[in-house]
């Protein structure tokens, strides 16, 4: 079985943590499923982390009241079912499986819970939560590899994640992931995203094309595009900016279903669909990782607003 979320071991990890709760999406969401919640109250930020795939939810700072993810209105707080919005964990695979349609879109730790390892309040008033999934024998008959998983959220007036692998297996381990940030918007027919021309990229929208990005990208209809060798540095030009950037994260990928597409989404609808926008950072397709035995790899994405 998957681990599931050991609320005795969460107290006790945030029992003398400030501005660290632990709460339920049925008392926080009002939701008919009860899955664990961590509340984060600090005199620099609120947030919401679910214990199902370590998913930052909700994040606002407080000097100003800004949002830096956004999550739907309509989001289901289900088990087994990764929310709609925050910023769930794509991983070990993005997208389809490579070779087994039969296996789960994106991997299977974002719908799993994940432990809370270690929570620290640091000296500059910012918050360091840190979330590890290991393998385990249901892990190994979706993926045939032992590995352990590190996933840290430093919190303050802005949002910095860590995101590393451990091989545990004695053999070269593939990897393929992102980090799935929703991001808020005005209206999406007024923005556009910068930091990706000239990059190669897969559109995906339609029939599979190869294709350039020739200056920013702007949003008139369902863009669904997976970029390859990016630079740092994406920026969302929105009111106020929001940048997001990627160090080992060679690939971004950005996403909006449209109002159509989102029309028949019952966690989301067409409304909703003009106010986010997902930049995501990670390695896929052709940016996989490729893990040696014994090894690790790591990464980390920064969001600013």
């Amino acid at each position: 079985m998957f681990d599931t979320a050991d609320t005795h071991a969460i107290e006790a990890v945030i029992k003398h943590i400030d501005g660290l709760s632990l709460s339920d999406s049925r008392t926080l969401f009002a939701s008919d499923e009860v899955l664990p919640m961590l509340v984060i109250d600090t005199p620099q930020c609120q947030a919401t982390i679910a214990m199902q795939g370590a998913q930052l939810l909700n994040f606002e700072r407080k000097t100003d009241a800004l949002s830096l993810v956004w999550c739907s209105p309509k989001a289901v707080y289900k088990k087994g079912k990764a929310v709609r919005g925050g910023i769930p964990v794509c991983f070990p695979w993005f997208g389809a499986h490579p070779s087994d349609n039969n296996k789960p879109n994106h991997g299977f730790v974002r719908d799993h819970d994940w432990q809370l390892d270690r929570a620290v309040n640091k000296k500059n008033g910012e918050l360091l939560l840190s979330f590890k999934f290991n393998s385990s024998a249901q892990s190994l008959t979706l993926f045939p590899h032992e590995f352990e998983a590190t996933l840290e959220f430093n919190l303050g007036q802005n949002i910095d994640i860590y995101f590393k692998v451990d091989n545990l297996s004695d053999a070269t381990m593939p990897v393929s992931w992102a980090l799935h940030s929703y991001l808020p918007v005005t209206d999406i027919n007024s923005v556009s995203v910068d930091g990706l021309d000239q990059c190669r990229y897969l559109d995906t929208v339609g029939s599979l094309s190869n294709k350039t990005q020739v200056g920013p990208i702007y949003f008139n209809g369902e863009v669904d595009r997976v970029y390859s060798q990016v630079p740092d540095i994406q920026t969302i030009n929105t009111a106020p900016a929001i940048s997001i950037t990627g160090d080992h994260c060679p690939t971004a990928i950005v996403w909006n279903p449209g109002c159509k597409l989102a029309s028949s989404m019952n966690d989301l609808g067409a409304e909703a669909s003009t106010t986010f926008i997902c930049v995501e950072r990670g390695a896929a397709l052709s940016d996989a990782w490729r893990i040696d035995a014994g090894t690790s790899q790591s990464a980390s994405v920064k969001i600013r607003r």
